[in-house]
Order: C-alpha cells, then sequence, then structure tokens
C-alpha cells in the first residue's frame, strides 16, 4: 500500500495554467478524501492487527490514514515545502497590500501543515512540528519585515498620531481578520511580532 500510494502521489501533474498553491490544495483535498475511503476499506485490519502490532512496541506499524499522510509528507509535502510556504506568504502579502486572493487555498494548504504534524510514538497526541517549522516562523519572520517597512513608509506621510490610530487598526485586523490562516498557536507570537 505504501509503493502504491508512492507511485501514485509522484504520478501528479500540474495543470500549465495553476500555481503550485493551486496544484498542491486540488490534489491534497482529493488526496484526503482517497485517504478516508482507504481507511475504511481497511477498517478490520486497523481496528485488530494494526492495534496489536503498535501496542507490541511497533511504532513503525500505523493505520491507514496515518499512513497515507506519512507517505504525503515524505512524497510531496517535504520536497515542496519551500515553494509553498513562498506561495502562501506571497497571497498573504498580497491581501495585506488590499488585493483579493482565493482565502480558501491559502486556508487549506496551512491546515494540512497541522495535519501533517505526526508524532509516531503517540498518533493521537496533537504535534504542531510541522506548521511551526515550516509555515509559523517564516510567517512571523514575514509580517515583521512587512510592517517595518510600511510603519517606516507610513511615518515618512502621517503624523503620529495618525500612525498611532493606523496601528491599532492593523493590528486589530491581523489578530481578527487574518485567524481564519493560522492555528491558535500563533496567536500570541503573532501579537508579539505585530506589537
Amino acid at each position: 500500500l505504501k509503493g502504491y500510494l508512492r507511485n501514485y502521489i509522484s504520478a501528479f501533474e500540474r495543470n500549465a495554467n495553476e500555481s503550485f498553491l493551486q496544484f498542491y490544495v486540488r490534489r491534497w483535498k482529493r488526496f484526503t478524501i482517497g485517504a478516508i475511503f482507504l481507511k475504511h476499506a481497511f477498517d478490520y485490519m486497523n481496528r485488530y492487527w494494526v492495534q496489536k502490532e503498535r501496542s507490541d512496541g511497533k511504532r513503525h506499524i500505523f493505520d491507514v490514514n496515518t499512513l497515507c499522510l506519512m507517505t504525503w509528507k515524505d512524497v510531496m509535502f517535504d520536497p515542496n515545502s519551500e515553494s509553498l510556504v513562498k506561495e502562501i506568504l506571497e497571497q498573504i502579502t498580497l491581501e495585506r497590500d488590499g488585493n483579493i486572493i482565493q482565502k480558501s487555498n491559502v486556508t487549506a494548504a496551512i491546515k494540512s501543515f497541522v495535519a501533517l504534524g505526526i508524532d509516531p510514538q503517540d498518533l493521537k497526541k496533537l504535534n504542531l512540528n510541522v506548521y511551526i517549522q515550516v509555515f509559523e516562523k517564516p510567517f512571523l519572520r514575514r509580517t515583521e519585515e512587512y510592517y517595518k517597512i510600511y510603519s517606516a513608509d507610513y511615518l515618512t506621510k502621517h503624523s503620529v498620531t495618525e500612525y498611532i490610530f493606523e496601528a491599532r487598526e492593523i493590528i486589530s485586523h491581523e489578530e481578527k481578520g487574518m485567524v481564519m490562516y493560522w492555528d491558535d498557536h500563533t496567536k500570541k507570537p503573532l501579537s508579539e511580532t505585530l506589537n
């Protein structure tokens, strides 16, 4: 099954008119639906054989859904994560500049980072390591860079009083309006970065 999944994911082809972000989200949505069907098809094996093997300490054995996610991470996500995050951050910057973007693609891609944070030792434990390392850190860095430039430019054309009101407005927008993109873990570090 793992071999089949690797070959299946490797054979994905991107349409000529789509960005990598659009391609990734389109394939991710379809793949995760397929993974749910596979999980149901292998339900008996998951409930009996996989549970017995894992309870015997064999941490390299996974249920089918986890195997699907781990294979996606190895084949699709890990080799392409930098380009994917770069495109996501470009989309967020475009939105900050007042452009209309396809928010659903950005949200779906970021949610995939959370889903791909798998702790092989404890599959039930939420692991945000992939999300934090791959998305949150670059997102916070880009946010700081963006608003340093924005602030310097704004202060050359406006008074300090206007700047304070503008800063308050931006912080409120970022903390409330952008909440759909990031996991709750990002709330505190984003607030610190914005301040």
